[in-house]
């Protein structure tokens, strides 16, 4: 994203200071430019590169550095740079409250001694010795939300030197930032809301097909393989009669949280179907490794101390399921899901607690089963 400063002429073309001024005044034209593209609804990956780009467009420092806490609201990641080397990205340490970009961290505007010392002059002295994650900054300001600091912006090796208004144009622009990220952290939990089950945490129904729908058109661009494992609780009404549904919605809550932790890849998607269904969809999955994943499941299941398990007809909490896998099963969404169900049914009727899925070969449709789940 490029902002153009205005174009102007220096009063005085033989005063240096008048002409890092002149600079400074024609950065100053270029912030409400800059504040309107942070106030866009951007996503949060977004919005480092953005404000890299304004400090460039503004400043014109030889190097930059963004870092934000991570989700866990612990240390500092860098996220976006100019003039390091990709190495540095993974060993960027900040300590709170240590050396120049750690005091940023705490909430103030901190400019280092000799770039301090340079404040009134057009050329930066010598710098001193610095922390290895201060080395060639001279300036960092707090990326903040009200009182709550979300990350640290810094800049170094400025052309002009460090002026006067230097350190309030870039504590504007870490303001402008944090609510930014701050606008942009709330969009994307309202998202995962209207995409999530509120009971298990999982994805909703809605989702999954949507997500199922882009999975398979890529698929059928690339030649990948996806399964699906589509499963229910046995015996579900029978542990809501005999224990409430309050008990049995914490059952599924809990299960929500066990599905979570045993299909953590990134590229598995998990949701809720609907009532006491589940589904997972295997990316580049083929039948037999999503077989054993999902047998996997059900024999963790089954050995899980869920509470009243043992009151339930077999002595646990078990679930039956079923496998489809695209192309083998079917090229649609539709199409796998009526498979899985097929199978599905089939477990229920062979015996539950089982997950089965078509052999080479075999049809995926099965003979009508009326036996109540």
């Amino acid at each position: 994203m490029s902002f153009d400063p205005p174009s102007r002429g220096v009063a005085d073309p033989g005063t240096q200071a008048r002409s890092a001024y002149g600079h400074l005044v024609d950065r100053v034209h270029l912030l409400p430019e800059v504040m309107k593209a942070l106030s866009r609804r951007l996503p949060e990956r977004d919005i480092s590169d953005v404000l890299v780009s304004a400090v460039d467009q503004m400043f014109r420092p030889s190097r930059i550095i963004v870092l934000l806490r991570t989700q866990s609201g612990g240390r500092l990641e860098p996220r976006a740079l100019k003039g390091y080397d990709q190495d540095r990205r993974r060993s960027f340490d900040v300590e709170p409250g240590i050396g120049l970009v750690g005091r940023a961290a705490m909430g103030t505007v901190v400019v280092s001694r000799d770039a301090a010392r340079g404040m009134l002059a057009i050329q930066n002295p010598q710098r001193r010795p610095a922390r290895p994650c201060d080395e060639g900054l001279d300036v960092a300001a707090p990326i903040v939300w009200e009182r709550e600091v979300l990350g640290v912006v810094a800049m170094g090796g400025v052309e002009t030197g460090l002026l006067p208004g230097t350190k309030s144009l870039l504590a504007a622009l870490g303001v402008a930032a944090g609510t930014a990220l701050k606008h942009a952290a709330l969009t994307r939990q309202l998202e995962e809301r209207a995409d999530s089950d509120t009971l298990t945490g999982l994805r909703n129904k809605r989702y999954f097909l949507e997500h199922l729908d882009r999975e398979i058109e890529e698929a059928k661009v690339t030649g990948k393989v996806l399964s699906l494992f589509l499963f229910d609780i046995d015996w579900f009404k029978h542990y809501n009669d005999n224990h409430g549904h309050p008990a049995g919605d914490a059952l599924l809550a809990e299960l929500g949280q066990i599905i979570k932790k045993s299909f953590p890849r990134a590229v598995d998607v998990a949701a809720r179907y609907g009532g006491e269904e589940f589904v997972v969809l295997f990316r580049r999955t083929p039948k037999d490794v999503a077989e054993f994943m999902a047998d996997r499941f059900r024999h963790f299941i089954e050995r899980h101390a869920f509470p009243n398990a043992d009151r339930q007809p077999r002595g646990a909490v078990t679930l039956s399921g079923g496998i489809a896998t695209f192309p083998e099963d079917a090229t649609t969404a539709e199409g796998l899901l009526q498979t899985a169900d097929d199978w599905l049914y089939e477990a229920k009727r062979s015996g539950r607690n089982r997950v089965l899925a078509a052999l080479p070969g075999q049809k995926s449709r099965l003979t009508d089963i009326t036996e109540n789940r």
